[in-house]
């Protein structure tokens, strides 16, 4: 099952219009889904796009085992305890999965709705999740119910063992709790803000005034966002994969009106470093790409490799580049164009090693017709977009990498999900050989748009990340300020788009959105058909249920008529789909409310951080937002839990 060769770097080939459309296939990417045993024999595979868990040998390059999951499981973040068991967290279903070195599952315990961070505590045999819910459960690893159940905040990303202390990051604003052995939570830290220079626009985003945004420039502080990936390295720092913002106004008229002065678009990849007792350090950027969805260190803590999904490349540095500062500086995002290569050693699935090696001739043209260029990472001599069109299952192509792990030799194992296969690197040789696992090649046209890296580095999940949202907010030169609104959730039954309805439908959105401001060139009516129909496959996040009771009354409230919620949210989705003036600041489309407590900060400019502060500091006026005002204030926290809810 292994194609031993000695792979090239990333190849740019003129792009062309073939086949159709293939059925349906494949979720948001999440990346960090797959571990390699401590002792380097077996890589073990959350594969949430099949809802199966794989175990590969990796010296025989067979396949171990092949665990079947429910539909919709959704395997991700996996770990391994001192007996050799594998404990995967299924997202949508809920649950913790023991795997004995077999394969077979040996359990499955009920965690939370939404599980989403494992970490594996070797002094105290202990298993911690962490949930999109807020919760924090421990298991015993050997089997059997929770030990503790904490619930902390909502968001809850990774959780890394950090002496007696517990490390939880949260997803959207990249923040790090610190979690005392009582379950206190006794220190939280963001990401360090960075020096930026936005030529676009100015740098205040206070309140939406209704004009716009207002022309200028200038240096700004550019916060994180999007906490990707979280490790531990072997000497105690946590390093973590993130997003940076890096522009403030974003215009909407001009084609690439989304991308910034250094040619690249409003976020950039960026790595923090956190040392434990010492302040969080912003250091040199790696991946250089749009989704830096995953962080591995070697076992000797020598080298950081970085998969980037929306540039399809896995980018391998020294670790002394942990120690290099961040710096403002206008350098390309990854690929390059066309004829120009970067040196280093690309282990041939658009795997760069820094800069340190020699350079690959140049072999690619551009497409006659289209005047552009394109990845041919696999060197089939098809662009990969082409690729992503074909159906017959036999393509080389290898897709976006989502997952990587390390061996005790060094080795570094890359998994591509659409493939399937793993690209094993071979420590100190160049060489790179492919383990092909079982099932065709699969891939989804609307999937491949969502995630595909634009001329100025920016991607659709980049500010949707696994179809929701990042939670930030934007100023809009022509628009004035609108915070990312969420995908997830029926979006083909939500049209018209935009909090200003102003987009009829998906394939006008991409039009204006993607082709237009992103920079991300005309797509085909198969491409932007496709969308529409992956993206609906997007369950609104599961809801979070802390007090029945509470929930119970605040539905009475939300249904009465002289509360006046139901006029506008109601139906399936909890929306009609109309515009309205609630006396926030100009008429918006009403949202839906499924999955609104995953969704702060609140309304269309951010002004409500908390649900309770819709209702009390961003109301809109006595009547105008529904009629709250004479609601007591457990009332109203009533009403809160049955929004966190739904």
């Amino acid at each position: 099952m292994s194609k031993m060769t000695l792979l090239p770097l990333v190849l740019l080939l003129g792009c062309s219009e073939h086949g159709k459309t293939p059925e349906p296939f494949g979720v948001p990417i999440t990346g960090g889904t797959m571990t390699v045993s401590r002792d380097g024999t077996r890589a073990v595979i959350s594969d949430p796009d099949r809802d199966r868990i794989l175990q590969v040998d990796l010296a025989s390059e067979q396949v171990i085992s092949e665990t079947p999951l429910d539909v919709g499981d959704e395997p991700g973040r996996v770990v391994e305890d001192a007996a050799g068991r594998m404990h995967v967290a299924l997202r949508r279903g809920g649950a913790l999965a023991t795997l004995d070195t077999a394969g077979a599952i040996v359990e499955r315990r009920s965690v939370c709705p939404e599980p989403r961070g494992l970490a594996y505590d070797t002094t105290t045999d202990l298993v911690h999740v962490a949930c999109s819910g807020g919760e924090l459960v421990t298991f015993r690893a050997a089997g059997g119910a929770p030990t503790r159940s904490l619930r902390l905040e909502r968001d809850l990303r990774d959780v890394v063992v950090n002496g007696a202390n517990l490390i939880v990051t949260r997803f959207r604003n990249a923040e790090m709790l610190t979690i005392d052995p009582t379950g206190a939570i006794v220190g939280r830290v963001l990401p360090p803000t960075v020096p930026r220079f936005d030529f676009g626009g100015p740098t205040d985003l206070g309140p939406d005034t209704g004009s716009g945004g207002a022309p200028g420039g200038g240096s700004f502080e550019a916060p994180a966002s999007t906490a990707w990936r979280t490790i531990a390295m072997p000497d105690g720092r946590l390093v973590m994969s993130h997003q940076r913002r890096v522009k403030n106004v974003l215009d909407t008229e001009t084609p690439g009106g989304y991308g910034g002065s250094c040619g690249g678009g409003p976020l950039e990849d960026a790595v923090t470093v956190v040392t434990p007792g010492q302040t969080p350090q912003a250091v040199a950027r790696i991946g250089r790409g749009a989704l830096p969805v995953d962080i591995a260190a070697s076992r000797s803590g020598d080298k950081i490799a970085v998969a980037v999904a929306g540039s399809r490349e896995v980018i391998v540095v020294s670790s002394i580049a942990l120690s290099s500062p961040d710096e403002d500086t206008c350098e390309p995002p990854n690929p390059t164009p066309c004829g120009d290569f970067p040196g280093g050693d690309d282990g041939g699935s658009g795997m760069t090693g820094g800069g340190s090696g020699g350079t690959a001739p140049p072999s690619s043209e551009p497409d006659p017709k289209m005047g552009e260029c394109c990845e041919d990472k696999d060197r089939d001599g098809s662009c990969d977009d082409d690729d992503d069109e074909d159906e017959d299952g036999d393509s080389e192509r290898l897709g976006p990498p989502t997952s990587l792990g390390w061996t005790p030799s060094g080795d570094l194992v890359i998994f591509y999900p659409e493939a399937p296969a793993l690209i094993v690197r071979t420590q100190g040789t160049g060489l790179s050989h492919r383990i092909d696992l079982p099932g065709g090649a699969r891939n989804d046209a609307g999937r491949n748009v969502f995630h595909r890296q634009t001329a100025i580095g920016v991607s659709c999940a980049s500010c949707h990340p696994e179809g929701r949202d990042d939670g930030m907010v934007w100023n809009f030169a022509s628009l004035g300020v609108r915070r990312t609104q969420s995908l997830a959730g029926n979006i083909l039954d939500r049209a018209p788009y935009h909090w200003a309805g102003d987009e009829a439908s998906l394939p006008v959105l991409l039009d204006d959105v993607f082709a237009k401001r992103m920079s991300g060139g005309i797509l085909n009516d198969r491409q932007k058909n496709a969308l529409g129909p992956w993206l609906n496959r997007i369950p609104a996040p599961a809801p979070t249920v802390a007090d029945p009771a509470a929930a119970a009354r605040g539905a009475a409230i939300f249904e009465a008529p002289a509360v006046g919620c139901v006029s506008c949210h109601n139906g399936a989705l909890l929306t009609n789909n109309l515009m309205f003036n609630v006396g926030t600041g100009g008429t918006f489309k009403v949202p839906s409310l499924l999955g609104v407590g995953d969704r702060a900060p609140f309304l269309h400019n951010g002004c409500a951080q908390t649900l309770m502060d819709r209702f009390i500091n961003c109301s809109g006026g006595p009547g105008a937002h529904g009629d709250t005002s004479k609601l007591s204030a457990d009332q109203l926290k009533d009403l809160v839990a049955y929004l966190e809810s739904l």
